[in-house]
């Protein structure tokens, strides 16, 4: 709603003020998810919580002030009711300590999706956010090349295999294909924000974001690169301006795929091929199956309240003396 000052200029009211202030808050918020484990302004919490904060805060002024918010539907319901499961896991939990901490990260989570869901209400506003997650993808592929340019070296390039600063290859190989399929549909929506520039610089993307995932080396960064893939395809040439000009992007694009996966230190490929094999020893029992089998041994000892939120590694200590992630979403979900 706007007002008119003593000057008769229009002006927004608070309560607008407020909501804007909101959707750009709620815009760089998701901008700095992908990359926000490169920077520690404290060295003990991330850019993105800091942002996150002053986005709630900001939203829960507007809240207070409005006494309106967008109702939520069974999505939210669901991830409120997981959030609440896990707080209350502490009573049983394993070790306690870390059913608390990552309960508190699940409580930030909701109230941060549903500020997103009260902030985000238009067509408009989504295609502004998945730009801003497009650009963040951006910064974090990024970062690859600022390692690459001051020789920064972790235990992961000493493999021949890169990752973003802040993060693993795994990790790395996840957000980059995350990203492609955003970056591919807002390049073939017409009504995205940025116009042709941003179209060029979405396709752009998913050319460097693609031989990016290849550059880490990781298997599981693979698997997911596959359905990005498969977005891409089904989706297809849906913009008139790639359209018109469709076979200048595929040749270019081609050809700048071609540069950056020669690049690629062969070492890297052959790790890659290494995926069928890896996938043969798990499933005859040997590597990560180990992990997988002592999680469902757990839930078959806790078959109801498990062993509390995030008690999956304390609980492989009877098995292996000592600590093992599940390297598997399903495994980790029964047990815990």
């Amino acid at each position: 709603m706007s007002t008119f000052s003593d000057n008769g200029y229009e002006t927004q009211s608070p309560d607008t003020a407020l909501s804007n202030v909101c959707f750009w808050l709620a815009l760089a918020v998701v901008f700095i998810v992908p990359w926000r484990n490169a920077y520690y302004p404290s060295g003990t919490f991330t850019i993105g919580i800091y942002v996150g904060a002053v986005f709630g805060f900001a939203w829960t002024l507007k809240v207070l002030l409005t006494d309106t918010t967008r109702s939520p539907n069974i999505f939210h319901i669901i991830f409120v009711v997981f959030a609440c499961l896990n707080l209350v896991s502490i009573l049983w939990a394993i070790d306690p300590g870390r059913a608390l901490a990552r309960s508190i990260r699940y409580i930030y989570f909701t109230g941060f999706l549903l500020a997103l869901w009260d902030t985000l209400r238009t067509r408009r506003d989504l295609l502004y956010a998945l730009q801003a997650w497009a650009f963040g993808g951006a910064a974090l592929l990024t970062t690859i090349g600022i390692k690459a340019v001051f020789g920064v070296v972790q235990r992961y390039e000493a493999y021949n295999r890169i990752s973003a600063i802040g993060y693993g290859p795994n990790s790395t190989a996840v957000f980059l294909a995350l990203t492609i399929p955003v970056a591919w549909y807002l390049a073939q929506s017409e009504d995205a924000p940025g116009g042709t520039w941003m179209t060029v610089f979405n396709y752009l993307y998913t050319v460097l974001g693609s031989a990016a995932v290849f550059a880490t080396g990781s298997r599981g960064g693979l698997i997911a690169f596959v359905p990005a893939v498969g977005f891409v395809v089904v989706y297809g040439f849906e913009n008139p301006l790639i359209r018109r000009h469709r076979w200048t992007f595929l040749i270019s694009g081609a050809v700048a795929a071609a540069v950056v996966l020669q690049s690629i230190p062969s070492v890297t490929y052959r790790r890659l091929a290494t995926l069928p094999a890896a996938i043969l020893k798990n499933l005859q029992g040997d590597g990560r199956m180990r992990f997988w089998l002592a999680g469902l041994d757990v839930f078959r000892e806790h078959p109801v309240l498990g062993v509390g939120s995030a008690g999956f590694k304390p609980a492989m200590i009877p098995y292996f003396g000592r600590q093992h992630s599940p390297h598997n979403t399903l495994s980790l979900s029964a047990s815990t």
